[in-house]
């Protein structure tokens, strides 16, 4: 009976543990979607560096936090077990002191052991000489490998300002070069500033590599899907995207190319040749005939001159 009734504790043993790694497992799964969801919100490459430099933070704190909880076990056991010198009652009697103090005082040599930071905590026995060498071998390979990553990091940051601000000094020293007059260096300024803002808020297709791995179909749906909340705007758009959906994606993958314009330029002007037609999808944007009247800018067009300008 003795055997039996130990055989089924070893197997609820073995049933409890089995349960908490599939626990485990379940946490480990919620936090890479919470992470996922967290990472699609960001909406530039400097917010992605940054949350990717508060994610190794955040992994260097919780892998100390446990270093340190074994640290203090080990203290623990050489303690009440061996009753040993060991580092919780050397010197400073850390075993009457505040859990707080205990905990943050284990924490403390543990971040020593991966930095080259000293404190006046040690081991004091063998048990946690042992445990000191381990942490300090694990220490080695690891401190090595975050600070690469922290240091690449910063080296992107400072690498992408440093580029930015070299564009905008050519850009300056060309104009100046060139005597080019203040109010138009002044425009062409302000426009590749808010360019370069809003670039940096949302990402360009030609940085994304992995649309170049799509197929040609995907690529038409995701165009329509792109344009067609701009176009749908115009009946024939409308009903075309409804009975045609094959024929409106394909037109908005080929025939539709975006364009940015600064305030007050001039997109075409009356005598020009008409091939294309202008959709405005952001901003304000003005018809005006040589008699001076204004009209709506159009959006559907075959082959006519300008009759104004805009």
């Amino acid at each position: 009976s003795g055997g039996g009734s130990s055989s089924s504790s070893l197997a609820r043993l073995m049933r409890g543990a089995r349960a908490v790694r599939v626990l485990r497992l379940l946490r480990i799964s919620k936090l890479q979607r919470i992470m996922t969801k967290l990472y699609d919100m960001i909406d530039n490459e400097y917010s992605f560096i940054l949350a990717e430099l508060v994610k190794m933070m955040m992994f260097i704190l919780c892998l100390n936090h446990f270093i340190a909880c074994g640290w203090f076990l080990v203290g623990d056991i050489a303690r009440r077990e061996w009753g040993v010198a060991n580092w919780i009652t050397w010197g400073e009697n850390f075993s009457e002191a505040p859990i707080g103090y205990q905990y943050t005082t284990a924490l403390h040599w543990t971040l020593t052991q991966f930095t080259p930071a000293s404190m006046d905590v040690a081991a004091r026995n063998i048990l946690e000489r042992i445990y000191s060498i381990a942490v300090l071998l694990f220490a080695m390979v690891t401190f090595s490998s975050i600070v690469g990553t922290v240091t690449t990091s910063m080296t992107v940051i400072r690498q992408m300002r440093e580029d930015k601000q070299k564009q905008f000094w050519k850009l300056r020293r060309y104009l100046t070069e060139r005597n080019i007059s203040y109010d138009l260096t002044h425009r062409m300024l302000r426009f590749v500033e808010y360019q370069c803002v809003k670039q940096e808020k949302s990402i360009q297709t030609q940085s994304v590599v992995l649309l170049s791995r799509i197929s040609e179909q995907l690529r038409s749906e995701l165009a329509h899907e792109m344009h067609s909340p701009v176009l749908l705007g115009h009946p024939f758009q409308k009903c075309l995207s409804r009975d045609m959906k094959a024929i409106s994606c394909r037109i908005c993958h080929m025939a539709i190319k975006s364009a940015h314009v600064a305030a007050g330029d001039m997109m075409f002007s009356a005598g020009m040749q008409a091939d294309s037609a202008y959709v405005l999808a952001s901003g304000n944007l003005s018809y005006v005939l040589r008699d001076g009247r204004l009209l709506e800018p159009p959006i559907c067009a075959k082959e006519w001159l300008f009759l104004g300008g805009v």
